[in-house]
């Protein structure tokens, strides 16, 4: 099979959520995290991947529920995939959960969960199609809220087990410190990290330098100077590493993005 892939991103800012259409034959994401929740559902076909290190299966009718930065393969099955993700900030459904349980906490009992009637809404909530501002979070509002009453638990506090913070992107000697002290040798400290954070650490700071290169872009940074300020070699560099993630080039991501500052969202 050829592999293709034909990634279509909006955005919904005032509900702090970035919208991703993707249309892949044969093409699989490679491991790697969202500082956000990753909210999905499919449009056509069905698709296997992993998250946390364990393999799941979708299809039309489930949605996928994928905590930030639990690393994750993106991937699909037999003939095309469409699907459709919102990747919401985790202040936005904090707050959604708080009024639904009353507690900003919450988490999911599986990546995967069969419900058509959220799958549904969240597919209407993140139509490609350009919506207003207000008709867009409304939406995404109503399907999250519904995914949230039917499936979430409230819980105490967040878990920061494999998480480092977007703080820690450029810190290289630092991010190893983060599995302990108590190891002489790099090579164990480093196989330590990997076991922890689903990555190796060279291949996390990566990762992490792309998730904080696209507020910079949508600041008004033009593409060589995030590469520039994230620590990556050169700009091709940065594309790369950027695209694997997204399925879009940063200076793709940065025109879609300044579009919809400039026509409403």
């Amino acid at each position: 099979m050829s592999e293709a892939l034909n990634v279509r991103w909006t955005f919904a800012d005032s509900a702090e959520t970035e919208i991703m259409r993707a249309e892949v034959a044969g093409h699989r994401f490679p491991e790697h995290f969202h500082e956000t929740w990753s909210v999905g559902c499919i449009d056509r076909g069905a698709c296997s991947f992993r998250a946390s290190g364990k393999s799941f299966a979708a299809g039309t009718g489930d949605v996928v529920v994928i905590p930030p930065y639990v690393v994750h393969t993106g991937g699909n099955g037999m003939g095309r995939l469409v699907y459709r993700m919102a990747y919401v900030g985790e202040r936005w459904l904090s707050s959604l959960s708080e009024l639904v349980f009353g507690a900003a906490c919450i988490d999911f009992p599986g990546v995967v969960l069969h419900d058509p009637l959220v799958a549904t809404q969240l597919s209407d909530a993140l139509t490609p199609t350009p919506l207003p501002e207000a008709e867009r979070k409304a939406r995404l509002a109503q399907a999250l809220i519904e995914l949230l009453a039917r499936h979430g638990r409230a819980q105490s506090s967040r878990d920061e087990i494999r998480r480092v913070g977007l703080e820690h992107a450029l810190d290289t000697r630092s991010v190893l410190h983060m599995v302990g002290t108590d190891i002489v040798s790099r090579s164990a400290l480093i196989r330590r990290f990997t076991r922890k954070f689903g990555l190796s650490p060279s291949r996390y700071l990566r990762n992490l330098r792309c998730v904080s290169a696209k507020p910079l872009m949508r600041q008004g940074m033009t593409v060589a100077q995030v590469a520039q300020e994230l620590g990556f070699s050169d700009q091709a560099h940065f594309t790369r590493e950027f695209k694997k993630i997204h399925g879009i080039t940063p200076g793709r991501y940065q025109q879609v993005g300044y579009a919809a500052v400039h026509e409403g969202g």
